[in-house]
């Protein structure tokens, strides 16, 4: 039997001297995801990103939300669907805002025969 692995997504942005290292992992076979990230600050590293809201929102509506830890590490798990975004909330009333898209889960493998 052929083993198979998940593909997920994995991307960096950077706002300002803020980073948001984000990673998707869409769940075998399900139409769930899981969303591991870290915020950080690479102009002052030493800044400790701890207690930063995290937010997955389609439209107004919050889909799954979270805090990010003393490392500025969050994670979440949430059902893919269209149009959703990340809204990371930092000091002084300034977001950071990225679109998700929809990954499609994998698909079983089959019996070579």
């Amino acid at each position: 039997m052929r083993s198979s692995w998940q593909v997920g997504w994995q991307g960096l942005y950077r706002a300002g001297d803020c980073s948001l290292d984000l990673r998707i992992e869409p769940e075998f076979q399900s139409s769930r995801a899981a969303l591991i990230g870290q915020i950080s600050n690479h102009t002052l590293p030493e800044i400790e990103m701890a207690n930063v809201v995290i937010r997955l929102k389609l439209g107004s509506l919050v889909v799954a939300e979270t805090v990010s830890n003393r490392f500025g590490e969050f994670q979440m798990e949430y059902e893919q669907q269209g149009r959703l975004q990340l809204c990371v909330y930092l000091e002084g009333a300034r977001r950071i805002q990225v679109p998700l898209k929809k990954l499609v889960a994998d698909k079983p493998v089959g019996r070579d025969r």
